[in-house]
Protein backbone atom coordinates (compact mmCIF):
# COMPACT_ATOMS: atom_id res chain seq x y z
CA UNK A 1 0.00 0.00 0.00
CA UNK A 2 1.14 3.43 -0.83
CA UNK A 3 0.62 6.39 0.97
CA UNK A 4 -1.75 7.93 -1.49
CA UNK A 5 -3.77 4.60 -1.40
CA UNK A 6 -3.63 4.45 2.40
CA UNK A 7 -5.06 8.79 2.25
CA UNK A 8 -7.53 7.49 -0.17
CA UNK A 9 -8.79 4.35 1.91
CA UNK A 10 -9.10 6.27 5.23
CA UNK A 11 -11.08 9.31 2.89
CA UNK A 12 -13.56 7.02 1.67
CA UNK A 13 -14.39 5.27 4.91
CA UNK A 14 -15.37 8.81 6.13
CA UNK A 15 -16.91 9.82 3.29
CA UNK A 16 -19.33 7.08 3.65
CA UNK A 17 -19.89 8.31 7.01
CA UNK A 18 -19.86 12.36 6.49
CA UNK A 19 -21.10 12.71 2.94
CA UNK A 20 -23.12 15.97 4.03
CA UNK A 21 -20.81 19.26 2.71
CA UNK A 22 -21.66 21.31 5.64
CA UNK A 23 -20.78 18.53 7.87
CA UNK A 24 -17.40 17.82 6.08
CA UNK A 25 -16.83 21.54 6.58
CA UNK A 26 -17.75 21.62 10.12
CA UNK A 27 -15.30 18.84 11.22
CA UNK A 28 -12.94 20.43 9.25
CA UNK A 29 -12.77 23.78 10.59
CA UNK A 30 -13.25 22.35 13.95
CA UNK A 31 -9.41 20.56 13.15
CA UNK A 32 -8.33 24.01 12.55
CA UNK A 33 -8.14 23.53 8.73
CA UNK A 34 -9.01 26.67 6.73
CA UNK A 35 -12.14 26.59 4.81
CA UNK A 36 -10.36 28.68 1.90
CA UNK A 37 -7.53 25.95 1.46
CA UNK A 38 -10.50 23.76 0.44
CA UNK A 39 -12.60 23.53 -2.80
CA UNK A 40 -16.06 22.31 -1.78
CA UNK A 41 -17.66 21.65 -4.84
CA UNK A 42 -16.53 17.92 -5.36
CA UNK A 43 -17.94 14.48 -4.60
CA UNK A 44 -18.28 13.51 -1.00
CA UNK A 45 -14.79 10.82 -1.79
CA UNK A 46 -12.96 13.14 -3.31
CA UNK A 47 -13.67 16.41 -0.69
CA UNK A 48 -12.24 14.35 1.94
CA UNK A 49 -9.33 12.95 0.24
CA UNK A 50 -8.96 17.00 -0.17
CA UNK A 51 -9.72 17.47 3.48
CA UNK A 52 -7.05 14.91 4.39
CA UNK A 53 -4.30 16.20 2.63
CA UNK A 54 -4.89 19.33 3.97
CA UNK A 55 -4.49 18.12 7.57
CA UNK A 56 -1.91 16.23 6.95
CA UNK A 57 -0.12 19.11 5.42
CA UNK A 58 -0.89 21.21 8.51
CA UNK A 59 0.08 18.51 11.29
CA UNK A 60 -3.60 18.93 11.90
CA UNK A 61 -4.40 14.86 10.92
CA UNK A 62 -4.77 13.78 14.68
CA UNK A 63 -6.85 16.56 15.05
CA UNK A 64 -9.17 16.02 11.86
CA UNK A 65 -8.86 12.28 12.97
CA UNK A 66 -10.34 13.30 16.50
CA UNK A 67 -13.50 15.38 15.22
CA UNK A 68 -14.59 12.46 12.47
CA UNK A 69 -14.11 10.41 15.69
CA UNK A 70 -16.44 11.57 18.30
CA UNK A 71 -19.49 10.75 18.49
CA UNK A 72 -19.09 7.80 16.68
CA UNK A 73 -19.75 4.36 17.29
CA UNK A 74 -17.08 1.88 18.70
CA UNK A 75 -17.34 -0.36 15.14
CA UNK A 76 -16.79 2.87 12.86
CA UNK A 77 -13.89 4.07 15.85
CA UNK A 78 -12.22 0.83 15.84
CA UNK A 79 -12.34 0.70 11.68
CA UNK A 80 -11.39 4.44 10.92
CA UNK A 81 -8.43 3.88 13.65
CA UNK A 82 -6.96 1.20 12.03
CA UNK A 83 -7.38 3.16 8.35
CA UNK A 84 -5.00 6.13 10.33
CA UNK A 85 -2.67 3.83 11.03
CA UNK A 86 -2.29 2.50 7.74
CA UNK A 87 -2.02 6.21 6.78
CA UNK A 88 0.91 6.86 9.44
CA UNK A 89 2.66 3.59 9.18
CA UNK A 90 3.41 4.69 5.69
CA UNK A 91 5.48 7.60 6.78
CA UNK A 92 3.96 11.20 5.02
CA UNK A 93 6.62 12.13 2.08
CA UNK A 94 8.00 14.96 1.97
CA UNK A 95 5.46 16.82 -0.38
CA UNK A 96 3.18 16.91 2.45
CA UNK A 97 4.87 19.13 4.30
CA UNK A 98 3.04 21.81 6.12
CA UNK A 99 2.51 24.79 2.93
CA UNK A 100 2.25 28.57 3.36
CA UNK A 101 0.43 29.87 6.30
CA UNK A 102 -1.47 32.15 3.98
CA UNK A 103 -2.87 31.20 0.47
CA UNK A 104 -5.86 32.28 -1.83
CA UNK A 105 -7.63 29.96 -4.14
CA UNK A 106 -8.37 33.28 -6.48
CA UNK A 107 -5.10 35.26 -6.73
CA UNK A 108 -7.11 38.62 -7.61
CA UNK A 109 -8.87 38.20 -4.16
CA UNK A 110 -5.83 37.80 -2.26
CA UNK A 111 -4.87 39.88 0.76
CA UNK A 112 -1.34 39.48 1.41
CA UNK A 113 1.22 38.77 -1.04
CA UNK A 114 4.72 39.05 -1.57
CA UNK A 115 7.78 36.67 0.15
CA UNK A 116 5.78 34.69 3.15
CA UNK A 117 2.59 36.54 2.41
CA UNK A 118 4.30 40.08 4.76
CA UNK A 119 2.81 42.57 2.83
CA UNK A 120 -1.12 43.54 3.14
CA UNK A 121 -3.38 44.34 0.64
CA UNK A 122 -6.59 46.86 1.49
CA UNK A 123 -9.68 47.72 -0.86
CA UNK A 124 -7.96 48.04 -4.32
CA UNK A 125 -11.82 46.06 -5.55
CA UNK A 126 -10.87 47.91 -8.62
CA UNK A 127 -7.53 46.41 -9.12
CA UNK A 128 -8.15 43.04 -8.26
CA UNK A 129 -11.28 43.29 -10.86
CA UNK A 130 -8.60 45.02 -13.61
CA UNK A 131 -6.31 42.10 -12.86
CA UNK A 132 -9.03 39.65 -13.87
CA UNK A 133 -9.67 41.47 -16.75
CA UNK A 134 -6.64 41.11 -18.21
CA UNK A 135 -6.08 37.40 -17.66
CA UNK A 136 -9.05 37.67 -19.49
CA UNK A 137 -7.55 39.61 -22.36
CA UNK A 138 -7.87 43.06 -21.57
CA UNK A 139 -5.10 44.86 -23.23
CA UNK A 140 -4.17 48.33 -21.16
CA UNK A 141 -5.18 49.12 -17.82
CA UNK A 142 -4.59 52.50 -16.09
CA UNK A 143 -4.37 53.54 -12.34
CA UNK A 144 -4.32 56.98 -10.89
CA UNK A 145 -4.23 58.66 -7.33
CA UNK A 146 -2.57 60.82 -5.36
CA UNK A 147 1.15 60.79 -4.55
CA UNK A 148 1.86 58.44 -1.63
CA UNK A 149 -1.86 56.77 -2.46
CA UNK A 150 -0.54 53.56 -2.93
CA UNK A 151 -0.20 53.42 -6.71
CA UNK A 152 3.22 52.07 -6.76
CA UNK A 153 2.17 49.46 -4.51
CA UNK A 154 0.10 48.03 -6.94
CA UNK A 155 2.81 46.24 -8.21
CA UNK A 156 3.20 43.66 -4.72
CA UNK A 157 -0.96 42.38 -6.40
CA UNK A 158 0.19 43.09 -9.69
CA UNK A 159 3.25 40.58 -9.81
CA UNK A 160 1.00 38.20 -7.53
CA UNK A 161 -1.62 37.74 -9.77
CA UNK A 162 0.55 37.30 -12.85
CA UNK A 163 2.85 34.46 -11.01
CA UNK A 164 -0.43 32.81 -10.14
CA UNK A 165 -1.52 32.38 -13.89
CA UNK A 166 1.98 31.76 -14.50
CA UNK A 167 2.15 35.05 -16.98
CA UNK A 168 5.75 37.35 -16.41
CA UNK A 169 5.40 40.64 -14.84
CA UNK A 170 7.49 42.91 -15.61
CA UNK A 171 7.70 46.58 -13.68
CA UNK A 172 9.28 49.83 -14.97
CA UNK A 173 9.67 52.26 -11.99
CA UNK A 174 10.33 55.50 -13.72
CA UNK A 175 10.41 57.07 -10.01
CA UNK A 176 14.04 55.27 -9.59
CA UNK A 177 15.26 57.36 -12.38
CA UNK A 178 17.52 60.46 -11.70
CA UNK A 179 14.74 63.62 -11.03
CA UNK A 180 17.52 66.32 -12.70
CA UNK A 181 17.84 64.35 -15.86
CA UNK A 182 14.56 64.79 -18.38
CA UNK A 183 12.90 61.57 -19.28
CA UNK A 184 12.81 61.18 -22.96
CA UNK A 185 10.79 59.17 -24.93
CA UNK A 186 13.85 57.15 -26.50
CA UNK A 187 14.82 56.15 -22.79
CA UNK A 188 11.19 54.65 -22.13
CA UNK A 189 11.50 52.79 -25.35
CA UNK A 190 15.23 51.05 -24.56
CA UNK A 191 13.99 50.70 -20.83
CA UNK A 192 11.17 48.55 -22.18
CA UNK A 193 13.18 46.91 -24.52
CA UNK A 194 15.69 45.78 -21.67
CA UNK A 195 12.83 44.53 -19.54
CA UNK A 196 11.35 42.48 -22.58
CA UNK A 197 14.98 40.98 -23.25
CA UNK A 198 15.33 42.21 -26.89
CA UNK A 199 19.05 43.21 -27.66
CA UNK A 200 20.79 45.43 -29.03
CA UNK A 201 17.30 47.55 -29.52
CA UNK A 202 19.34 50.90 -28.99
CA UNK A 203 20.91 50.62 -31.89
CA UNK A 204 17.80 50.26 -33.77
CA UNK A 205 16.07 53.40 -32.80
CA UNK A 206 19.09 55.67 -33.28
CA UNK A 207 18.87 58.17 -35.40
CA UNK A 208 14.88 58.63 -35.34
CA UNK A 209 12.86 59.99 -38.02
CA UNK A 210 11.76 63.68 -37.11
CA UNK A 211 10.98 64.42 -33.06
CA UNK A 212 6.91 65.13 -34.32
CA UNK A 213 6.97 61.30 -35.51
CA UNK A 214 9.31 59.02 -33.36
CA UNK A 215 6.98 57.97 -30.73
CA UNK A 216 5.11 56.50 -33.32
CA UNK A 217 8.61 55.21 -35.22
CA UNK A 218 9.64 53.94 -31.78
CA UNK A 219 6.10 52.23 -30.97
CA UNK A 220 6.54 50.08 -34.56
CA UNK A 221 9.98 49.22 -34.22
CA UNK A 222 9.50 48.02 -30.88
CA UNK A 223 6.81 45.76 -32.40
CA UNK A 224 8.67 44.43 -34.90
CA UNK A 225 11.06 43.15 -31.87
CA UNK A 226 8.58 41.50 -29.77
CA UNK A 227 9.94 38.23 -27.89
CA UNK A 228 8.44 35.47 -29.99
CA UNK A 229 7.85 33.19 -27.06
CA UNK A 230 3.95 33.64 -27.26
CA UNK A 231 4.38 33.98 -23.29
CA UNK A 232 1.78 36.33 -21.54
CA UNK A 233 3.66 39.64 -20.30
CA UNK A 234 2.46 42.47 -18.11
CA UNK A 235 4.39 45.42 -17.98
CA UNK A 236 3.71 47.53 -14.64
CA UNK A 237 5.08 51.19 -16.14
CA UNK A 238 4.67 53.47 -12.91
CA UNK A 239 5.73 56.83 -12.42
CA UNK A 240 4.15 58.40 -16.32
CA UNK A 241 3.53 61.95 -14.26
CA UNK A 242 6.60 62.62 -12.79
CA UNK A 243 7.73 65.97 -13.38
CA UNK A 244 11.27 65.11 -15.76
CA UNK A 245 8.86 62.63 -17.78
CA UNK A 246 9.12 64.26 -20.67
CA UNK A 247 5.80 65.12 -23.31
CA UNK A 248 7.20 62.66 -25.85
CA UNK A 249 7.36 60.28 -23.07
CA UNK A 250 4.29 60.35 -22.37
CA UNK A 251 3.06 60.20 -25.72
CA UNK A 252 4.91 56.95 -26.41
CA UNK A 253 2.82 55.61 -23.89
CA UNK A 254 -0.43 56.51 -25.64
CA UNK A 255 0.78 55.18 -28.56
CA UNK A 256 1.66 51.57 -26.96
CA UNK A 257 -1.56 51.63 -25.75
CA UNK A 258 -3.49 52.14 -28.71
CA UNK A 259 -1.05 49.76 -30.53
CA UNK A 260 -1.98 47.22 -26.79
CA UNK A 261 -5.91 48.10 -27.80
CA UNK A 262 -5.13 47.07 -31.50
CA UNK A 263 -3.94 44.05 -30.74
CA UNK A 264 -0.67 44.92 -31.76
CA UNK A 265 1.61 44.30 -28.64
CA UNK A 266 0.42 40.75 -27.95
CA UNK A 267 1.13 38.68 -25.96
CA UNK A 268 2.32 41.90 -23.73
CA UNK A 269 -0.57 43.70 -22.31
CA UNK A 270 0.11 47.04 -20.06
CA UNK A 271 -0.27 48.52 -16.66
CA UNK A 272 0.25 52.42 -16.74
CA UNK A 273 0.31 54.05 -13.24
CA UNK A 274 0.10 58.05 -13.05
CA UNK A 275 -1.19 58.68 -17.24
CA UNK A 276 -3.64 61.71 -16.67
CA UNK A 277 -5.16 61.94 -20.55
CA UNK A 278 -7.94 60.00 -22.01
CA UNK A 279 -8.66 57.01 -21.95
CA UNK A 280 -9.04 54.33 -24.72
CA UNK A 281 -11.68 52.33 -26.04
CA UNK A 282 -11.14 48.76 -24.52
CA UNK A 283 -8.65 50.15 -21.86
CA UNK A 284 -9.90 50.28 -17.94
CA UNK A 285 -9.01 52.49 -15.10
CA UNK A 286 -8.01 52.44 -11.26
CA UNK A 287 -8.90 55.54 -9.16
CA UNK A 288 -7.32 54.74 -5.83
CA UNK A 289 -9.23 55.16 -2.71
CA UNK A 290 -7.91 56.28 0.30
CA UNK A 291 -7.07 54.24 2.63
CA UNK A 292 -8.98 54.21 6.39
CA UNK A 293 -9.65 52.28 9.61
CA UNK A 294 -12.93 50.52 7.87
CA UNK A 295 -10.30 49.51 5.28
CA UNK A 296 -7.96 48.06 7.79
CA UNK A 297 -10.46 46.96 9.99
CA UNK A 298 -12.36 44.83 6.66
CA UNK A 299 -8.71 43.39 6.33
CA UNK A 300 -8.40 41.96 9.05
CA UNK A 301 -11.92 40.18 9.25
CA UNK A 302 -11.84 39.01 5.94
CA UNK A 303 -8.18 37.20 6.57
CA UNK A 304 -9.94 36.00 9.57
CA UNK A 305 -12.83 34.52 8.00
CA UNK A 306 -10.23 33.05 4.93
CA UNK A 307 -8.55 30.97 7.81
CA UNK A 308 -11.07 29.96 9.60
CA UNK A 309 -9.47 31.54 12.85
CA UNK A 310 -12.14 30.88 15.79
CA UNK A 311 -12.19 34.89 16.95
CA UNK A 312 -15.34 36.54 18.52
CA UNK A 313 -16.04 40.21 18.03
CA UNK A 314 -14.71 41.09 21.74
CA UNK A 315 -10.96 39.45 19.97
CA UNK A 316 -11.44 41.82 17.01
CA UNK A 317 -12.12 44.50 18.91
CA UNK A 318 -8.53 44.01 21.13
CA UNK A 319 -7.03 43.36 17.88
CA UNK A 320 -7.93 46.81 16.55
CA UNK A 321 -7.12 48.70 19.50
CA UNK A 322 -3.23 46.64 19.68
CA UNK A 323 -2.71 47.30 16.27
CA UNK A 324 -3.60 50.91 16.57
CA UNK A 325 -1.33 51.51 19.78
CA UNK A 326 1.55 49.91 18.53
CA UNK A 327 1.82 51.49 14.77
CA UNK A 328 2.30 55.78 16.31
CA UNK A 329 2.02 58.36 14.51
CA UNK A 330 2.29 59.20 11.36
CA UNK A 331 1.99 56.34 9.18
CA UNK A 332 3.61 55.47 6.17
CA UNK A 333 1.63 52.83 3.59
CA UNK A 334 4.49 50.67 3.81
CA UNK A 335 4.49 50.50 7.67
CA UNK A 336 0.99 49.93 7.31
CA UNK A 337 1.14 47.04 4.91
CA UNK A 338 4.02 45.47 6.73
CA UNK A 339 2.53 45.76 10.42
CA UNK A 340 -1.18 44.70 9.53
CA UNK A 341 0.16 41.87 7.64
CA UNK A 342 2.35 40.87 11.36
CA UNK A 343 -0.67 41.61 13.29
CA UNK A 344 -2.56 39.02 11.14
CA UNK A 345 0.39 36.46 11.08
CA UNK A 346 1.12 36.51 14.45
CA UNK A 347 -2.59 36.87 15.82
CA UNK A 348 -4.91 34.64 13.58
CA UNK A 349 -2.73 32.19 12.27
CA UNK A 350 -0.35 32.08 14.95
CA UNK A 351 2.41 31.95 12.92
CA UNK A 352 5.67 33.70 14.48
Amino acid sequence: MTFGSAVNAYSWYVADVFYDVDEARDISKGAGIPPAEIRWNQPAKRLWVHIAEAAIRAGKFDSLHAGITSGLGEDVIAELDRLRQSVLAQGVPAGYAPGPWYTSPDPCLARLVGPMARRAVFNRVDLRRLCADLIDGLPVAFITGERYSGRSHSWWLIQHVARAVHYVPLHLDIANENPAVEYTAARLISDIADLLGIADFDAAIRDTAQRSTSPRILTNRLIGRLPGDHRRRWLFVDGLDRPNVGSEAVELAEKLAEAAVNGRLLPLQLIIAGYAGALLDDSALERIQPIGRPEVESFFRDVADHLGADVTEEDMQRLFSEFYAGLGTPVDLPTLEREAARMARTVLAGVL
